[in-house]
């Protein structure tokens, strides 16, 4: 049986200083990583484990929810 595999990445935190521009950066790094993945990807799954850092808004501005009843 040949079963798809899930596949990791990870972002790194932005060695920008100014905070505007670090975030500005950390959310090109999201852009850039979903727009790969979704190419082969059905499902992107962006775990942010309780993180405060600028990474999470940037991964909730990407989320899309649906529910089946």
């Amino acid at each position: 049986m040949n079963l798809p595999q899930p596949v990791y990445r990870a972002i790194q935190r932005s060695e920008l200083r100014d905070k505007v521009l670090a975030t500005e950066d950390e959310h090109q790094q999201v852009q850039a990583l979903v727009d790969d993945l979704s190419r082969n990807c059905d499902v992107i799954v962006i775990d942010t484990a309780g993180q405060r850092q600028s990474t999470v808004p940037a991964g909730h501005s990407f989320a899309e929810f649906s529910s089946r009843r």
